[in-house]
């Protein structure tokens, strides 16, 4: 009986069966990957009531590194298997990676809104969104500078 509760339990709860026993540190040198890089300030953080584990995050754009973005944006953050959505993370002058909305990014977190741009974060990593220093400003500047 209580094989059968567990393989049930894997079928209905298949996040539950990938546990992370690990949480993978931020590399910017994943940034690169990213279709948007930005820095802006924070201007509200707001959890998700239909779904659970996400939030959304309005910022002010200063300054675009990387492709498109408008002055005012929402992007979604999607919560990891090890590390949700902070709004501790989410205060202040910000810089954020994050892929365009609809991007299918099979190892990352199930898109709540595909329709906005995503916060990328690894199911078993912390978010490309970390406090927008000039050294880490400078960092990624100059990994995503055209050889």
């Amino acid at each position: 009986m209580r094989r059968i509760l567990l393989v049930t339990a894997m079928v209905l709860f298949p996040a539950a069966g990938r546990a992370c026993t690990v949480l993978a540190p931020f590399a910017v040198e994943t940034l690169p990957t990213a279709d948007i890089i930005l820095v802006g300030e924070v201007t509200s953080f707001e959890m998700m009531v239909e779904r659970p584990g996400a939030a959304l995050v309005s910022v002010r754009v200063t300054e675009v590194i990387k492709g498109r973005a408008g002055e005012d944006m929402v992007l979604v953050w999607n919560g990891g298997l090890a590390s949700g959505p902070h709004e501790e993370a989410a205060k202040g002058s910000v810089l954020i990676g994050a892929a365009n909305p609809g991007r299918a990014v099979p190892e990352l977190s199930q898109d709540a809104r595909q329709d906005l741009p995503m916060i990328l974060q690894p199911l078993c990593g912390v978010a490309s969104i970390r406090p927008a220093t000039r050294a880490l400003i400078a960092e990624v500047k100059a990994l995503v500078a055209p050889s």
